[in-house]
C-alpha cells in the first residue's frame, strides 16, 4: 500500500470485502508498506490486524516475498499453511490510482530493475485467477515492439498492471489510437507513458533511407528524423526522443477530442526515453 496515504471508512469496507473475497478463494493475502494513517484505520476497524492476521501484515514487500517462499518451502510452523497461493496483494492494484501515484509505482519499478532488484510482482497462480474476472492496469505504455525493450520488465510490473500497445517506433496509428481510447475509457487508466528507446533500428532505417522496411512506419517517423537533423549530438539519439515528443502530442491532440475537452477526463501523457545498456528510463516530460 506504498501509494495509499489516506483511507476513508467506506474505503476500508471496500479493502476488507475484497480481502475477505479472496481469502474465500483459497488465497494467502498478505499486505505490505502501510502509511501511518492508513494503518491506524485498517487497526481501528479490526480489518488489518482482524479480518488480515498481523502474520500476513509486512513492512515491505521483500518481507511478503520472503515469507510465502519460506511457507512453500514448508520451513513454516504447523500453524501456518505450508503450500499457499501467494498472492501478495496491493489496494493500488486493484483500484484505480491517479497519475501522480502511477507515474510514482514505474519511477519505483524501475528504479529496482536499474539495480538488479526486480521482484516481478504478481506473476504466481494465484494472481492469474484473480485477474480472470476483470482487469485493472494503472498506466498505458506506447511503446517499441523491439525485443530488447519490454514495459513489463523494465518498470518491473506484474500481471494486470500495465495496458501495453506496441508497434515498431512506437508510432501512432488508427489501431493504437483506439486501444488507448479503451484503456481511458474503460479501464480508467490516468497515465500514458511514451517510450523511445536507445538504438531504435525503425527510426535508424529512416536516416539511412532504408527503402526494405514497412513504408507505413517509415512515413510516420520521417517528421521526428527531419526536426533531429537541425539539432546538435547523436541524430539518432535525437531522432527518437523527437518521435516520443511527436507521438505524445499527437495521442494529446486525438484524446482530447475523445474526452471532448473536459480536463477531469484526460490522462498525464509523458514522452520517455529507455535506455538498453543502463536500463533506466528518463522521463521527457516538459
Amino acid at each position: 500500500m506504498r501509494d495509499v496515504r489516506y483511507l476513508d471508512q467506506s474505503g476500508v469496507y471496500t479493502l476488507s470485502d475484497l480481502i475477505e473475497d479472496m481469502m474465500r478463494r483459497g488465497v494467502t493475502v498478505y499486505l505490505c508498506e502501510m502509511h501511518e494513517e492508513p494503518s491506524e484505520i485498517l487497526a481501528e476497524l479490526e480489518v488489518a490486524p482482524g479480518t488480515l492476521p498481523v502474520e500476513q501484515i509486512f513492512a515491505t514487500v521483500e518481507g511478503a516475498v520472503e515469507k510465502a517462499a519460506r511457507q512453500a518451502a514448508g520451513e513454516t510452523s504447523a500453524q501456518e499453511p505450508t503450500k499457499p497461493e501467494e498472492a501478495l496483494f496491493s489496494w493500488v492494484s486493484v483500484h484505480p490510482i491517479g497519475a501522480n501515484e502511477a507515474l510514482e509505482r514505474l519511477i519505483v519499478g524501475n528504479q529496482r530493475y536499474v539495480r538488479g532488484q526486480s521482484l516481478h510482482p504478481h506473476t504466481n497462480p494465484a494472481t492469474r485467477r484473480v485477474l480472470v474476472e476483470e482487469q485493472r492496469p494503472f498506466a498505458v505504455i506506447l511503446g517499441c515492439s523491439d525485443a530488447r525493450s519490454v514495459p513489463e520488465l523494465v518498470f518491473d510490473q506484474g500481471i494486470g498492471e500495465l495496458f501495453v500497445v506496441r508497434v515498431a517506433g512506437n508510432i501512432m496509428t488508427l489501431e493504437n489510437n483506439a486501444s488507448i481510447e479503451y484503456a481511458v475509457k474503460f479501464l480508467v487508466v490516468w497515465l500514458v507513458v511514451v517510450p523511445g528507446h536507445q538504438g531504435c533500428s525503425a527510426v535508424d532505417a529512416v536516416i539511412d533511407d532504408n527503402v526494405d522496411h514497412s513504408e507505413v512506419i517509415l512515413n510516420a517517423l520521417e517528421p521526428a528524423v527531419e526536426q533531429a537533423r537541425d539539432m546538435p549530438g547523436d541524430l539518432l539519439t535525437n531522432a527518437i526522443q523527437t518521435n516520443a515528443h511527436l507521438v505524445a502530442a499527437k495521442l494529446k491532440e486525438e484524446l482530447a477530442e475523445f474526452t471532448e475537452g473536459d480536463p477531469d477526463r484526460m490522462p498525464r501523457i509523458i514522452p520517455a526515453y529507455y535506455h538498453l545498456d543502463s536500463g533506466k528510463v528518463d522521463l521527457m516530460e516538459k
